[in-house]
């Protein structure tokens, strides 16, 4: 037995009104639509940051944001996460870090991510991105998704290695000039400042003490008793 068919062109839309399946996923799609939020965390301790002691709150979510932070009783959402006897806060800034490879490796980063670390800050200790190429790691960065988000000092070792490699004498007028362009240039691609790791090989050589005619950088050491926790010089560093 033979059929003769004709099958005309037909949109999307008509073929799912006249199978009867549009009105359902029309329907789901308003439903989606008049949702309040896509999650709410219902319940939990909030600590805001503020210094302001915990209070119960819930906090309700739109796409990347937090929507608000308030008695939500009765708003809807995609998923609801009860928080019940749970502390909820913003998430935590990891300000020392060397994960500039770790997080290509394991863009995922989950042993941070499970602490409730949700910012890495890169380029401490004097080491860094190649100025040369500091906006491109960063990209990198982006597009291979890591889960949390991150920035990066410029390292004060990375600079000094590029110009004067392993030597520890002080430098001339001229290769001061040469680091000072590195450094401008790493801030221009990104850079939230220099970092220093004063006690490693070459860098104890690097001082605020200027050749003749040449305005030095003010340097400001912060004082210290004992030694920092974690191991970190942080410099004050203006680039004339």
């Amino acid at each position: 037995m033979k059929f003769n068919i004709t099958v005309g062109a037909m949109s999307r839309r008509s073929f799912l009104a006249k199978t009867g399946v549009f009105p359902l996923v029309f329907g789901l799609s308003r439903a989606r639509q008049n949702r309040d939020f896509d999650v709410i965390v219902r319940g939990g301790s909030v600590v805001d940051g503020s210094g302001a002691p915990a209070v119960r709150r819930d906090v309700g979510i739109r796409g990347e944001l937090v929507a608000a932070v308030s008695d939500l009783t009765g708003a809807t959402a995609r998923r609801v996460l009860d928080a019940s006897g749970l502390t909820v806060s913003p998430g935590f800034i990891d300000v020392h870090t060397h994960s500039e490879e770790e997080l290509l490796v394991n863009p995922k980063a989950e042993s941070k991510i499970r602490q409730g670390v949700t910012t890495e800050i890169l380029g401490m200790d004097g080491g860094s991105y190649d100025p040369g190429v500091f906006s491109l790691e960063l990209r990198k960065l982006e597009e291979n998704g890591i889960a949390l988000n991150a920035a990066s000092f410029v390292g004060q070792g990375t600079i000094r290695g590029l110009v004067l490699g392993m030597s520890d004498r002080a430098a001339t007028a001229d290769e001061i000039e040469a680091m000072r362009s590195l450094a401008r240039s790493a801030f221009e691609q990104g850079a939230l400042g220099i970092s220093s790791g004063l006690q490693y090989t070459a860098a104890p050589a690097s001082t605020a003490r200027k050749p003749a005619g040449t305005p030095a950088p003010r340097v400001r050491r912060l004082r210290r008793s004992k030694p920092p926790s974690p191991c970190f010089v942080r410099l004050a560093i203006s680039i004339a």
